[in-house]
C-alpha cells in the first residue's frame, strides 16, 4: 500500500465538523496524464501537498458521494486505480482492478456503493462493488447491443438518475443514446435507444449530464448542447452556443450545473471560454473566456469543476497548464492560478474534482 501524508497547521476540518456548516471546498483532485499522478489541491495557498501514481495516461476519475473513495481510469492500461482518502489529508492506494480496451468514463452511483466504468472499443460497462477500506471488486459487466443495426455501439460518457433506477449511456461516434431501467430484482436492463442526430446533419456526443428528467448532452460538431426530455423521450431542444462574441466552432465537451438548478456551464475547447446557459429558458446568456492573454494564457479546457458551496468554479487547462477559477455568481473570470512555484514546470492536467 502506497500512502502519503499531509498535516496542514489550519484546523478547518475539525471545526467543520464540529460547527456543522457548509464551508467553500478546501481540496481538489487533480489528475496529470503526462506524469501518471492523481494530486491532492490544497486550494488555500494553490498548492499540491499529495501526489500518488495512477495507471498510464488517467483520463477521468471518480469521488465517491462520501468523498471518501476516489477511482481514477487509465486509457492505456484499461485498469481502475482506487484509493481512500482519511480525513481529507490522505490519500491510500487501495489496489487495481478491471481490464478492456479505451475506458472513457466512470461514475459512482448515488448509495455510493457501486461505480460503472465505460470502456468504448469492447462496448462493455463493467459495475464494480465497494468494499469497506479495501479494493473494489467487479461485480458484473453487461454489454452495450443495437439490436436494430449490424453497427458495433461504442459508449463513450454515460450518467445516472437521481435514485439509481437508470442508467444514460452515450455513443459519441455513431450518435445514439442508450438507456438502462433497474428490474423487479434490481438490475439494470438495456431498455431504449435514441439516435440524437438531426436529418442530413451529423452530431458528435462528447458529455452528459442528468438533472431533474431531461439529460444535457454536448455536442462537439454543431458547437451546441441537446436537452433530451426523459418524460417524453424525445429531444426537447438544441441550444446553440454561437453568438456574435464567437468565431467558427467552440466544441464544446465537459457540462456542470449550478447548486441552484438554474444554469449550465460548458467547457469550449476550441475558443477556451466556458458557456453560461440559462436552464429554464434553454438560451445561451454568455462566454466567460478564460485566457487573460500573454505567457501564462490559459487554453485548451479540459475538465470543470463546481465547489461545495456553489460560489466557484475551476477549469483545468492543458495548454496553458493553469487553474482558471470563475466566479459562479457573477459569471466572470477571478484569476488564473499555477499549481507550482514555478509555471515552467507546470503539469496539463485531464480532470479536476473538487471535495
Amino acid at each position: 500500500m502506497f500512502q502519503l501524508f499531509y498535516n496542514p497547521t489550519q484546523s478547518s476540518e475539525k471545526e467543520i465538523k464540529a460547527k456543522n456548516v457548509t464551508v467553500e471546498s478546501l481540496y481538489a483532485l487533480l489528475l496529470s496524464p503526462t506524469h501518471n499522478s492523481l494530486s491532492l489541491l490544497d486550494l488555500a495557498d494553490n498548492r499540491i501537498k499529495v501526489t500518488v501514481e495512477t495507471g498510464v495516461n488517467p483520463v477521468k476519475m471518480a469521488v465517491s458521494p462520501n468523498k471518501k473513495y476516489v477511482m481514477v481510469i487509465n486509457k492505456q492500461n484499461g485498469t481502475v486505480s482506487s484509493y481512500f482518502r482519511e480525513d481529507n489529508f490522505s490519500l491510500s492506494e487501495i489496489g487495481t482492478v478491471g481490464s478492456g480496451s479505451e475506458p472513457t468514463d466512470i461514475i459512482f452511483n448515488n448509495k455510493g456503493s457501486e461505480s460503472f466504468v465505460v470502456y468504448q472499443d469492447d462496448s462493455k460497462i463493467s459495475v464494480l462493488q465497494l468494499l469497506e477500506r479495501a479494493r473494489p471488486v467487479l461485480s458484473k459487466t453487461f454489454v452495450v447491443k443495437d439490436s436494430e443495426t449490424n453497427i458495433k455501439p461504442l459508449p463513450y460518457k454515460i450518467a445516472i438518475n437521481k435514485d439509481d433506477s437508470a442508467l444514460y449511456v452515450i455513443d459519441k461516434v455513431n450518435s445514439n443514446l442508450f438507456t438502462y431501467k433497474t428490474d423487479d430484482k434490481n438490475n439494470l436492463v438495456q431498455d431504449n435507444k435514441y439516435n440524437l442526430a438531426e436529418e442530413n446533419k451529423r452530431v458528435s456526443l462528447e458529455s452528459i449530464l442528468f438533472n431533474e428528467n431531461k439529460l444535457y448532452i454536448s455536442d462537439s460538431v454543431n458547437s451546441s448542447v441537446i436537452v433530451f426530455d426523459l418524460t417524453e423521450n424525445k429531444v426537447e431542444t438544441r441550444i446553440s452556443l454561437i453568438d456574435e462574441t464567437i468565431s467558427g466552432d467552440t466544441l464544446p465537451d465537459k457540462i456542470v450545473i449550478n447548486k441552484d438548478n438554474t444554469k449550465l456551464y460548458i467547457i469550449n475547447k476550441a475558443t477556451s471560454t466556458v458557456a453560461v446557459v440559462d436552464i429554464k429558458t434553454n438560451k445561451l446568456i454568455k462566454h466567460i473566456a478564460l485566457s487573460t492573454g500573454g505567457i501564462t494564457a490559459s487554453y485548451e479546457p479540459t475538465d470543470i469543476s463546481i465547489s461545495n458551496t456553489g460560489k466557484f468554479l475551476y477549469v483545468t487547462n492543458g495548454g496553458g497548464r493553469e487553474l482558471s477559477v470563475i466566479s459562479a455568481e457573477e459569471d466572470k473570470l477571478e484569476k488564473n492560478i499555477g499549481t507550482t512555484a514555478s509555471s515552467g514546470f507546470q503539469d496539463p492536467f485531464s480532470g479536476i474534482t473538487l471535495l
